[in-house]
């Protein structure tokens, strides 16, 4: 893949998640505070209900929130009504004191057909969080619906296609940090899908919903973890730390999750999403150590520093309903594309980094084996030509010299006699002459004379 084509796709994907199909034919309303059914919310005045502006802050678990819309000009047929969140428990669309169902195909999704009279929309959350609540006309939904599937089959194109080149860098150069770079960034994307609520159109239940949330950032740290450090290629005492960080601190986010299940009160949950930042932080913290030392550090910390702001905004302040900037689904998928794109820059530059590193290693390698062999061609011709000086200097025959050799290794005559398939008399015989020529009267004295020499 090109950098033209590269480009062209940050562009879409970026101009498509600044901009939202929205309508200015209707007013809409919050209402909360209070556990009020339909009769008492038509009765309500005007001056309880507060112009909805931005995504509400519900601070309550379980609670309910009433919605109102009312219609100023009816330029379209149909309307369409998304809650965009996988904290609902449950909603329900009222008009005329009567119920209508959901027609989206979805959870928490509605159509709604021309009406000149107030609806009113009951939410009841799982938990404390913003609730936002989009409402397009059917020009402006179908218009929305098109700007996101370009949008999604552009990501996913190009999520595909830097998974593909990736696996080919791994097979050709067998490199694990490969692997888990694909493992990690699969994991971020269905981590993304499962907090774009797409789960609910399979699990229509919002507790499962979010302990799969929990349990796909769970995931998306061990990848990253791992990448991280087979991409630094952190020595073992900096892998050890972090490891041991990182699953300590997810163990005790999966134990603050047990009473969350058991009583569902989402501060639990917040302290498990808690556990979860201190692991991604303090991979982090690793990686910046590295900075002034390593390129790749250099490349790792400015690819994840994105996502590491939109994470701690997401998983903490949004949870404390700190919230100066709503990002929606799209904005939180150009932070992933551009992680994917400098890491894939990163990951590339590595793989090219590799290849020089063993090219240099293979000649150094073969360098060392030509000299290796140089030596031990020397070695033999050395060890050779002393042979020749003490066969020369002593008058030893060739058979003598092989004996001797045996001595010199301390072994007995019988052992010799076995070893060159010869009796023992004639490893005596033999052994006598050496002595004789050598002017010794035993081992000790043959040894102590021609060692020496050999050295």
């Amino acid at each position: 893949m090109n950098f033209k084509c590269i480009k062209l796709i940050v562009f879409l994907i970026f101009t498509l998640a600044v901009t939202k199909g929205y309508s200015k034919e209707y007013n809409l309303y919050f209402f909360q505070g209070e556990q009020l059914e339909i009769d008492d919310i038509r009765d309500l005045s005007t001056s309880r209900w507060e112009l909805y502006k931005k995504p509400v802050f519900e601070d309550k678990d379980h609670s309910t929130l009433w919605f109102k819309i009312e219609f100023n000009k009816l330029e379209s047929n149909t309307y369409y009504i998304d809650i965009p969140s996988i904290f609902i428990k449950s909603s329900e669309l009222y008009l005329n004191n009567k119920s209508i169902k959901q027609k989206l195909g979805r959870a928490n999704s509605f159509t709604l057909k021309n009406k000149n009279e107030p609806v009113y929309l009951k939410v009841i959350t799982e938990r404390r969080s913003f609730i936002p609540v989009d409402i397009y006309s059917e020009t402006s939904f179908f218009t929305h619906i098109s700007n996101k599937k370009i949008l999604y089959t552009s990501f996913n194109t190009f999520a595909f296609a830097i998974f593909f080149f990736t696996l080919l860098y791994y097979f050709q150069h067998k490199e694990n940090t490969y692997l888990f770079y694909v493992g990690m960034m699969f994991s971020v994307n269905i981590a993304r899908y499962v907090a774009e609520g797409y789960l609910l159109l399979l699990v229509d239940t919002a507790l499962i919903n979010i302990l799969l949330d929990h349990l796909t950032h769970f995931v998306v740290t061990i990848t990253g973890m791992y990448f991280a450090i087979s991409y630094l290629d952190l020595i073992p005492e900096k892998a050890k730390r972090m490891q041991k960080v990182v699953y300590l601190n997810l163990v005790l986010a999966a134990f603050t999750l047990v009473p969350y299940v058991i009583t569902t009160n989402s501060w639990y949950a917040f302290l498990s999403y808690c556990f979860v930042l201190f692991a991604l932080i303090s991979i982090q913290v690793i990686a910046y150590s590295e900075f002034k030392s390593s390129t790749y550090a250099k490349f790792y910390c400015i690819a994840f520093l994105p996502l590491m702001i939109a994470g701690i905004d997401v998983y903490f302040f949004e949870k404390l309903g700190i919230k100066s900037y709503h990002m929606n689904h799209l904005q939180y998928r150009v932070s992933i594309v551009f992680e994917m794109i400098v890491l894939s820059i990163a990951v590339a530059y590595r793989g090219k980094a590799i290849v020089k590193e063993n090219e240099k290693m293979k000649k150094s390698i073969q360098n060392m084996s030509t000299t290796i062999a140089d030596l031990a061609k020397i070695a033999a011709e050395e060890n050779k030509s002393w042979k020749l000086v003490i066969m020369q200097e002593y008058n030893l025959t060739k058979q003598e010299f092989v004996v001797l050799e045996n001595i010199l290794k301390m072994k007995k005559n019988k052992d010799i006699a076995d070893e060159l398939f010869l009796s023992l008399n004639t490893i005596k015989f033999h052994t006598r002459n050496i002595y004789k020529k050598l002017e010794v009267n035993n081992k000790k004295q043959a040894i102590e004379l021609v060692e020496p020499m050999l050295n």
